[in-house]
């Protein structure tokens, strides 16, 4: 898929926006499988994204791409 192409490159280029994005394409299996701990990856390294502290948040609460971790939940919350 083009678009997962494009936000790939700009979160390799270190683009928050990108970053978030390719976390959600992982999430959801937009343009690529799938997986949810390459979702996580994407979604820490975006961290002063609030979108990406959100799923981050709900990832560690509920086990998604890492052990479930509901004080972890709470730091990505806040």
């Amino acid at each position: 898929d083009k678009a997962f192409s494009y936000f790939q490159k700009s979160a390799e280029d270190g683009d928050e926006f990108g970053q978030n994005w390719t976390g959600y394409c992982f999430y959801v299996g937009v343009g690529v499988a799938s997986d949810k701990e390459k979702a996580l990856y994407w979604f820490k390294k975006s961290k002063d994204n609030v979108l990406s502290q959100f799923y981050s948040g709900g990832m560690f609460k509920k086990g998604f791409g890492c052990e479930k971790d509901e004080k972890e939940a709470m730091i990505w919350y806040k």
